[in-house]
């Protein structure tokens, strides 16, 4: 039992800055949801980011809607794997990078298609309904440039 504590304990301090990095991310979006802002990348830009409809999309797939968690995001099964990937990447970092390649390949061809999709409404490319270009506008306004 001391041993496989012992393993664990190893394994966090190793991967201690990746624990930090991943709760924080975790962390940003939970105070953004809290705050009814959804995503932070599309609250800020207005423009929904790769994984846009992953969170619909996982609780879709915990409801057993399957075909639900696939139109809000069709790479969504993509996770659990990558996360192992990550996790293992040090003793296997040659599949690591292959792997972790082909899945961003992946998520960029599919976020292509949805934002070239006009049909589709999960992803979104209207920067006017994000924070910055609102900021901006206010900003620009004050100074007589936004007439």
């Amino acid at each position: 039992m001391s041993t496989l504590f012992g393993t664990a304990k190893n394994w966090v301090q190793k991967n201690r800055s990746d624990i930090v990095a991943i709760a924080s991310i975790a962390l940003l979006y939970v105070i953004f949801a809290l705050f009814g802002a959804g995503c932070p990348i599309k609250f800020l830009t207005g423009v929904s980011c790769g994984g846009c409809g992953m969170s619909r999309a996982w609780l879709c797939a915990l409801r057993l809607d399957f075909i639900g968690a696939f139109q809000y995001h069709p790479l969504f099964w993509l996770v659990l794997p990558t996360i192992f990937i990550l996790i293992f990447r040090r003793k296997f970092p040659k599949f690591a990078k292959v792997s972790l390649s082909i899945i961003l390949a992946l998520f960029l061809a599919v976020y292509f298609i949805r934002m070239t999709d006009s049909s589709c409404d999960v992803v979104v490319f209207r920067p006017e309904d994000g924070l910055i270009y609102r900021l901006g506008s206010y900003i620009l306004s004050l100074f007589g440039h936004g007439q």
